[in-house]
């Protein structure tokens, strides 16, 4: 039911940002998010658009348990390629005029929770932001 959907979407993601580094937050021990994950697998393997994609799978929930968000250091240590690869976006405002172009964007996905989503991202934002200073 989904394999026309997620193709587009694939499909939108690449022509618009390039490559892709799918970082999967689900859980290693719940049923539901298991089968999430596998068919998540399945279905990029299986798009035309696989060559694109690099795929990582993270147990958010393992990794942080109480708190310890400082353990997403890993997950930026598994990252570094496509970091690296897909650089980040610099304009100078007063010139009017772009410095750096980002070559690829990182798609983040849980379940049924933002803050797997947006605890990732934004320290991926941050690792970028301190590369920066």
């Amino acid at each position: 039911m989904t394999k026309r959907a997620f193709h587009k979407h694939m499909d939108d993601l690449t022509s618009t940002y390039g490559p892709i580094y799918a970082l999967d937050l689900l859980s290693d021990t719940t049923a539901r998010e298991i089968i999430l994950t596998k068919e998540y697998v399945r279905q990029i393997y299986d798009c035309e658009f696989k060559d694109k994609i690099r795929f990582l799978h993270l147990d958010f929930h393992a990794y942080c348990k109480g708190d310890k968000y400082d353990q997403l250091k890993i997950m930026v240590s598994k990252l570094e390629s496509g970091l690296q690869d897909f650089g980040w976006f610099v304009e100078d405002l007063q010139a009017r005029k772009v410095l750096r172009l980002q070559t690829g964007v990182f798609r983040v996905n849980c379940l049924d929770s933002l803050d797997r989503t947006n605890v990732a991202q934004s320290k991926l934002g941050l690792t970028l932001l301190q590369r920066q200073l």
